[in-house]
């Protein structure tokens, strides 16, 4: 078998560097620092509310059904605040410099929002059922077993399996929304395709969410004030990976240079505003269905394949 890389139709074979993914992140934020500034305080807002009703309801006498009324309320204020700042990520990586109101016009709220319900199902669910089982069965006191000793052990294994069961399903579904936005695609078939990216690139994916946890501990160090920086960092630099792992368009910063890919998506402006391209960016060809977690052949003439080197 060769060990040619795969080359995607734009000319490129998935590559990042998170120095240029970060410097790239930091310049789109700065160029729309408004609208950016706006929306992750009201993320942060968002985020306060629904955790304060978590704690409340943690504490027996603030028990509640106004309390389970608003935990539900802020997750799906926090599920609605993140699709739309993905949404804003992947118009930047357009460069289509989306204005506050631009971040919320997302043309597939209910196909995105299911998408979002059953990534988070599917990753707490287990790891619930894991938790609960330890507790049932007196593992976390020794009960089960009349030893503090032999339960605590085998409570120390079922949280250690279930914080490893997390890392991977949060990993391999990190992408499934992005896909969802950005090629319209459903629940099943974004899980699915976001299985298939993350399995093919998990180098850059783990390190990738190892730079977002450092971010999250740098803004709970700070009491959230760094997530008026980081957050949007985030998410942008998610959006600059997502693209190249999945062969897709980044646009440049700098007008004079050609895009990465080789090709903007039709309908897409170069100079900037926000106007609505046609979907899928990047469509397959004929009725041919995309590969998980990939895109297939553009109709648009491909750049030709790069000389390899001997």
């Amino acid at each position: 078998m060769s060990n040619e890389p795969m080359w995607s139709p734009s000319g490129r074979a998935p590559h990042i560097d998170f120095g240029d993914a970060l410097r790239y992140s930091w310049t789109r934020y700065k160029d729309n620092l408004g609208p950016w500034l706006m929306i992750t305080a009201v993320y942060i807002v968002a985020q306060w509310f629904g955790g304060a009703g978590v704690q409340a309801l943690m504490t027996p006498q603030a028990y509640s059904y106004t309390q389970i009324l608003r935990i539900l309320l802020g997750i799906v204020v926090s599920l609605t605040l993140t699709i739309a700042i993905v949404h804003g990520a992947l118009a930047e990586v357009d460069d289509r410099k989306p204005t506050f109101g631009d971040f919320f016009g997302v043309k597939n709220w209910a196909q995105t929002l299911g998408t979002s319900v059953c990534v988070g199902i599917l990753v707490a669910a287990p790891i619930s059922l894991l938790m609960i089982t330890a507790v049932q069965m007196g593992l976390l006191t020794g009960v089960a077993t009349n030893s503090v000793g032999s339960g605590m052990a085998a409570g120390a294994v079922i949280v250690i399996v279930a914080l490893a069961l997390f890392v991977v399903l949060t990993t391999l579904t990190y992408f499934a929304v992005w896909f969802s936005l950005d090629q319209r695609q459903g629940p099943i078939a974004a899980i699915r395709s976001s299985f298939g990216l993350a399995r093919r690139n998990v180098k850059p994916v783990i390190l990738m969410i190892l730079i977002f946890l450092g971010f999250q501990i740098v803004e709970q160090i700070t009491f959230l004030v760094a997530s008026l920086v980081l957050l949007p960092l985030t998410y942008l630099t998610a959006a600059y990976v997502f693209r190249n792992l999945a062969l897709g368009p980044v646009a440049p910063i700098d007008a004079q240079e050609p895009p990465v890919g080789g090709y903007f998506p039709p309908g897409v402006p170069q100079g900037g505003g926000f106007t609505e391209p046609p979907f899928p960016a990047y469509p397959p060809m004929g009725n041919a269905t995309p590969p998980a977690g990939g895109f297939t052949e553009p109709p648009y003439p491909p750049i030709s394949k790069p000389p390899t080197e001997h």
